[in-house]
């Protein structure tokens, strides 16, 4: 599923910029070292030439319409690429403000609650404190718990 959420961000950059080649980094998704099958399921239409591979770093180049668009996975890219830095900091405040607002809406029932800073066995913890706390609030935990 997170692979194909960055390759629909990597479509939509190659959507905007329809007449450039484009070098696109990305933090390297979990233990995988190797992408060229899941490039191709999602870029079926572009030529694939793997570049290098190894446990740093994947790198591969579509060629596709004349186009030259490189994607390198690499192992903290978010401590080498300012794009996939700012990303990450992106990401990490909107995760703190959801986490902000759930507190506070699970807090506006009972203050007794103690707020969650959302990582996982913390967020166990907080789901069952507010079925001890709150037990007549219906809330869907899957909207809450993040599955894999």
């Amino acid at each position: 599923m997170l692979f194909t959420a960055v390759a629909e961000l990597m479509q939509s950059a190659i959507d905007t910029f329809p007449n450039e080649d484009l070098d696109i980094a990305v933090d390297r998704q979990g233990g995988r070292s190797h992408y060229q099958r899941q490039l191709q399921l999602m870029f079926g239409e572009s030529q694939l030439r793997i570049i290098h591979e190894d446990q740093e770093r994947s790198s591969y180049e579509m060629r596709t319409n004349n186009r030259k668009i490189r994607v390198h996975f690499v192992v903290g890219a978010d401590g080498k690429f300012l794009p996939v830095s700012l990303a990450s900091m992106a990401c990490k405040y909107l995760r703190e403000v959801l986490v902000e607002n759930i507190n506070n809406y699970f807090l506006s029932f009972n203050p007794a609650i103690k707020p969650t800073a959302g990582y996982w066995q913390d967020g166990l913890r907080f789901i069952e404190d507010i079925k001890t706390h709150i037990p007549n609030l219906s809330f869907n935990e899957n909207q809450l718990i993040r599955c894999r």
